[in-house]
């Protein structure tokens, strides 16, 4: 404060303009010490995730599960997912699962991604079985009517799912 004054009353260019300097170093030092330092630790401690203790448990987000309450938790995502075919939804996101499951996002999440290979590649691959099913029902369907149909949001994200998930199959 006692710098800005000063600079105030000279009045001079090169004054304030070093004034200003120093004002931004302290600014910086202080963000840099305000930071927390263990910022890129993941959250759970090693030391003090639960560790496995037989074949019955799994590490889903570093959090023992049981067998019996994964298949629990992947039949529930299932029924949700393909029975009440909630991937017809073109805005469907994991969080609208994990709701209708009620579980935790989380947990939803890393089941998801190790049993079936990631939300998106799941839902993706509904949608196109299901146009594909679609086409072989109907096939003088429209392709805008098919892609709405199987929960695609435009031409676009289709044909680029589409041509992802054969060059995935194919290699």
């Amino acid at each position: 404060m006692v710098f800005c004054w000063a600079g105030a009353l000279l009045n001079n260019p090169a004054v304030l303009a070093v004034i200003q300097i120093l004002i931004a170093f302290c600014c910086v030092l202080f963000v840099i010490t305000a930071l927390h330092p263990n910022r890129n630790r993941p959250v759970e401690d090693p030391k003090t995730a639960i560790p496995e203790t037989d074949d019955t448990t799994t590490q889903v987000y570093k959090r023992a599960m049981s067998k019996q309450k994964q298949a629990e938790m992947l039949a529930a995502i299932i029924t949700v997912v393909e029975e009440q075919e909630a991937y017809l939804d073109p805005h469907l996101t994991l969080q609208d699962v994990a709701d209708r499951c009620g579980y935790s996002r989380t947990y939803i999440a890393g089941l998801v991604k190790n049993e079936l290979g990631g939300f998106f590649s799941y839902v993706n691959r509904l949608r196109l079985a299901h146009a594909d099913r679609l086409k072989a029902e109907k096939p003088n369907i429209p392709v805008g009517e098919l892609i709405e149909a199987s929960g695609f949001g435009s031409y676009a994200t289709y044909y680029k799912i589409r041509r992802q998930l054969q060059k995935a199959d194919g290699e």
